[in-house]
């Protein structure tokens, strides 16, 4: 039978006391951060997973990120292609009316000037900007999408696509170029209208041949509007997907790192009232000895 000494019964409670102390301590501590993990050591698995989530939450925010920049690319270009839509739409009415052989001289000379304000006008909408990118001009970035050469309008973009990170894997195209929105070098639409506006000073006759190569032209446009429409659709699903993925993220994380309040709360109140009851139990088995007494 192991013989139990007044020391070895004070160290023992001693150290138990130590323990309780330390426990309540780690429980103030987590109460004043908020935070079930402030080092490794106070759990490794979760260290490991609050760091795999967020990994993967800067990663979900990064193409958020991404998204938001095609979001606003895309819807630039959409306003850009409905503005041209339009100025075509009023073109092909005037040439409709330049076509009528009951317009005279001074109101084909008129319909050609403000056919010549809608070409200009296209061609402003051609160089149309998202920050300091021209948005039809593929990949390149050339000072102007368009230039008049002795042939016609050249295109001075290229036939890339531009892309933006929106999902893990996903590279989704947010553009379409100059010669799929306003036409082929040689066939362009600013070609079309010059064709247009020349014989409504020079050949009357011939107007009404050029509505075939208008009508192609808007077509084209409307293309690309659809290309647009149907990209930026696509871009609001994986948005969708990306903003739940980033609250099942930061739900995940929480769960991994933050305290619960209540809880941890009660947990604290019943280790004090533990402590406190130990210490008075202590008092009560650590007899004053012998040698107390002769102090």
């Amino acid at each position: 039978m192991t013989r139990v000494t007044q020391g070895m019964l004070s160290r023992s409670s001693l150290a138990y006391l130590q323990q309780s102390l330390s426990r309540t301590g780690d429980l103030q501590e987590r109460l004043a951060t908020g935070r079930q993990i402030n080092r490794p050591s106070d759990s490794p698995t979760g260290t490991v997973t609050a760091m795999l989530t967020r990994s993967s939450l800067t990663r979900t925010r990064g193409h958020l990120a991404g998204a938001d920049n095609a979001k606003g690319w895309l819807d630039t270009a959409d306003s850009a292609l409905q503005g041209a839509s339009s100025m075509l739409i009023r073109a092909r009415d005037l040439t409709v009316q330049g076509a009528n052989a009951s317009v005279g001289d001074v109101g084909r000379k008129n319909i050609a000037s403000e056919l010549r304000s809608i070409r200009d006008g296209l061609l402003e909408m051609a160089n149309t900007r998202f920050g300091d990118r021209l948005l039809f001009s593929g990949t390149g970035n050339p000072a102007e999408l368009f230039v008049d050469g002795p042939l016609g309008f050249v295109y001075q973009g290229d036939p890339h696509s531009v892309t933006r990170t929106v999902a893990e894997g996903i590279k989704l195209p947010i553009n379409v170029t100059g010669t799929e929105a306003f036409g082929p070098n040689g066939n362009t639409v600013f070609d079309v209208l010059d064709q247009v506006i020349e014989d409504l000073e020079l050949n009357p006759d011939a107007v009404s041949g050029h509505l075939a190569s208008i009508d192609e032209a808007h077509n084209r446009l409307l293309t690309a509007l659809g290309t647009i429409g149907a990209r930026a659709n696509r871009l609001e699903s994986l948005v969708d997907r990306a903003t739940d993925q980033e609250m099942n993220l930061r739900t995940r994380l929480s769960s991994v790192e933050d305290v619960d309040l209540p809880e941890t709360i009660m947990e604290l109140q019943m280790q004090e009232v533990a402590y406190q009851a130990a210490l008075s139990a202590t008092s009560r088995v650590i007899q004053p000895s012998l040698l107390d007494f002769l102090r």
